[in-house]
């Protein structure tokens, strides 16, 4: 059993949390949360204090039941000790479908009126309250978001178009799990909370990263305005110590060499090597950049292919030790990539890549 708490409290910076007379939390700042504690199912004293002289603010019994996970919201004003209130939420970290993010919003502005959200002009959540939660809705990342690496969210007083702030952009990644909360009318307007740092995703089981060095040809992927006029493509990548090397050539329909980029990847967690960071510095100016790792290794035999995609679904590759696969391999690629969350209509075969699958004749 796990709790989270977060601190919304007008009037007092710093707060400590004690659970049966026990601190949990010290000194927790306006706007910050914890993350998940763990404690033992039952029955608690929660105890709120101001931190600069122990004042209590606040105390609430709660019940915490096994193998649920809780976020605690603390709201209110301490010109009014009448006004604060320990919001208890229950949380849901089951994983959503592949190529879909949970998401829901708690309604933490002081005493405003009621809203409602949209995300990229589709409305989402309506008539949410002070102090409540809207359910969880899960969003696909490629109907709402149309190839785009970045959300609009807005908030608007109920049943009409007026924001109570300006829109903000968020970025969010296949099969995670989010909680939005609106904590204030001025900075910082949102406290957007990753609940489960994206342990939904499907990637290569025990990756060799020496294994996977070497040449491979693009057959097909999700096209990307930076790769516009390359007909036939390849990487090569070669383990440098703390880094790999990344080589890209693009070729026209003759194999005559076009241009080249050079780059590098790293595994930004190394307990997760099949998630890597792609950069180009050449282009990083012009292509939009994202926090996380931009290359997954979903699935590869190290010898003839790989399968090769992005947490927010708008790339993906199918690589090769060949120049070509047949289509009946290319056909089962693309059955694959669907149950990854990727969509297939937006994937396309490089220039002459796949071989027709022979004809039997009678």
């Amino acid at each position: 059993m796990s709790v989270r708490f977060i601190h919304n409290i007008i009037g007092s910076e710093k707060v400590d949390i004690y659970l049966d007379n026990k601190a949990i939390a010290l000194n927790l700042e306006r706007y910050q949360q914890t993350g998940y504690l763990s404690f033992s199912p039952g029955n608690y004293k929660l105890t709120i204090k101001v931190s600069e002289n122990h004042t209590i603010i606040a105390t609430k019994h709660i019940e915490l039941c096994k193998s649920s996970l809780y976020t605690f919201l603390l709201l209110g004003n301490t010109n009014d000790l009448k006004t604060i209130s320990l919001n208890q939420y229950t949380d849901n970290n089951k994983c959503p479908n592949p190529g879909e993010f949970n998401i829901r919003f708690i309604h933490g502005i002081y005493l405003a009126d009621a809203v409602d959200v949209y995300l990229n002009n589709n409305k989402i959540f309506t008539n949410i309250k002070y102090s409540q939660t809207s359910t969880y809705k899960s969003i696909n990342l490629d109907t709402i978001n149309k190839m785009s690496l970045y959300y609009e969210l807005s908030v608007v007083l109920t049943g009409t178009k007026i924001p109570i702030f300006p829109p903000q952009k968020q970025y969010y990644v296949n099969g995670a799990i989010y909680t939005i909360v609106a904590a204030s009318l001025t900075d910082p307007f949102l406290i957007l909370l990753h609940d489960n740092q994206n342990n939904c995703e499907t990637l290569q089981e025990n990756f060799d990263t020496q294994a996977y060095m070497g040449k491979w040809f693009q057959i097909a992927d999700i096209p990307q305005v930076y790769e516009s006029g390359c007909p036939r493509a390849s990487a090569e990548y070669t383990l440098l110590n703390d880094r790999v090397s990344v080589f890209n050539t693009c070729y026209n329909e003759k194999w005559e060499v076009s241009r080249t980029i050079t780059g590098y990847a790293k595994a930004l967690n190394p307990c997760i090597p099949s998630a890597l960071k792609v950069v180009f510095p050449e282009t990083e100016i012009f292509v939009p950049q994202y926090p996380g790792p931009n290359y997954l290794i979903h699935k590869t035999n190290y010898k003839s292919y790989a399968i090769v995609g992005s947490p927010t679904r708008t790339s993906f590759y199918i690589l090769s030790r060949t120049p070509k696969i047949t289509q009946s391999k290319y056909n089962k690629f693309l059955k694959y990539a669907k149950t990854l969350g990727y969509n297939p209509e937006l994937i396309k075969p490089n220039y002459h890549t796949i071989i027709p699958n022979p004809t039997h004749c009678n």
